[in-house]
């Protein structure tokens, strides 16, 4: 079998920022990059409105409302940064799509279990709510675990 992952094309990291830890959270912000051999080539960051998940019907967690509020506080931030500039998901994950482009890349995420799992619910929910054709950008193949890398990786010496 050959590896679909290769360095020298553009693959996508992305990084969601949730309001809970289930595969229907609602998510706070979407953070993404493009990289290749060379480094990071392109990003991506919006910040969602919370009355998106009331719209979606997804979850919001207290215990993770009172998480943010402590790292907040403890870089002296406010709740107000958490939601500056933010956009609704719909708009978002259409925003997501025009960047991430046509052809499915390897999309990478820190846990097979959570920022990916996320995403394919939210559009799953735009999808059937708002009776949108919108679909996560990458071929289900494509999703790869980027905290197993980390592991398999991890001793050997000069890689970071």
């Amino acid at each position: 079998m050959k590896s679909k992952f290769n360095l020298l094309k553009k693959n996508v990291m992305i990084d969601l920022e949730t309001l809970a830890s289930t595969p229907d959270s609602a998510i706070l912000s979407i953070g993404a990059c493009k990289f290749d051999h060379t480094g990071i080539v392109d990003t991506f960051y919006r910040n969602i409105k919370m009355s998106s998940a009331n719209r979606y019907d997804l979850r919001i967690d207290p215990a993770t409302i009172d998480w943010w509020a402590d790292q907040l506080e403890m870089n002296g931030s406010s709740m107000d940064a958490l939601f500056k500039n933010s956009i609704g998901l719909a708009r978002a994950l259409y925003e997501f799509n025009e960047w991430y482009g046509d052809s499915s890349l390897i999309t990478w995420s820190k846990g097979s279990d959570f920022d990916l799992v996320i995403m394919r619910h939210a559009y799953k929910q735009v999808s059937t709510i708002d009776n949108l054709d919108i679909e996560q950008p990458w071929n289900f193949k494509h999703g790869l675990c980027f905290r197993t890398m980390m592991e398999l990786f991890a001793d050997f010496p000069g890689l970071k």
